[in-house]
């Protein structure tokens, strides 16, 4: 007659089971243990539970382990390798983890594409702005203020000083006669007139802009 010999079947605990006794051997809540050690409840009980699946990373699950094996007393090189048993099980956080994340290989490949593509897009619009304002700037009309005197001016005298300024480079001309501006576009220009209404016209244009034109009435009394 064959006898069998009866073995003892050794059963290991898993980490997440270590874990649980652990806690519960201090008489601690899970809600307790996230007060005093900063890890969100959910966390805790996915590590005590192995899921693993919840968890951002392995970096988050293993920083997280450790301050939890470390406040409940537990032996830290014999965590980290039932942590990376339980992983390689899981066959989680591997070369395929990317995908599980949502964000593909291939997404990876395209995205640094559409960003230089954005910045390119970026640059083509700048150049086109600036070549705009350039254009707007040349084209336009010269700005022309005259400051003195008003539109409808009223004076006892027939000599009147003219005073304004205009854009610098600009051609400034009286009544159709040219006048000099100074280096920063201030002019100032005595002129004799008429009794009664007397039109001035002052004018200011650049080579290929149009021109803006100003227009003074002045009373000139008896």
């Amino acid at each position: 007659m064959i006898r069998f010999k009866q073995k003892n079947i050794i059963t290991v605990k898993s980490l997440g089971e270590d874990l649980e006794r652990a806690r519960k051997r201090v008489n601690l809540s899970v809600l307790a243990v996230e007060k005093k050690i900063g890890v969100a409840r959910h966390y805790l009980e996915a590590l005590e539970s192995n899921d693993y699946e919840i968890i951002p990373g392995e970096v988050y699950a293993k920083n997280w382990l450790k301050k939890y094996a470390g406040f409940l007393g537990l032996d830290w090189q014999e965590a980290e390798k039932k942590f990376y048993e339980e992983i390689k099980r899981q066959k989680i956080w591997l070369a395929g983890q990317i995908e599980r994340f949502g964000v593909s290989k291939k997404r990876l490949i395209v995205l640094p594409k559409i960003i230089r593509n954005f910045f390119l897009g970026l640059a083509v619009a700048g150049i086109i702005a600036y070549l705009g304002f350039q254009v707007w700037s040349l084209l336009r009309p010269p700005e022309l203020n005259v400051l003195y005197p008003t539109d409808n001016f009223v004076s006892l005298n027939s000599h009147v000083k003219i005073m304004g300024k205009v854009d610098s480079g600009a051609w400034l001309g009286l009544n159709d006669q040219e006048i000099t501006a100074d280096g920063y576009g201030w002019f100032e220009v005595d002129i004799d007139l008429n009794k009664g209404l007397n039109v001035i016209k002052i004018e200011a244009k650049k080579s290929y802009g149009r021109t803006r034109t100003v227009y003074r009435r002045i009373i000139v009394g008896e």
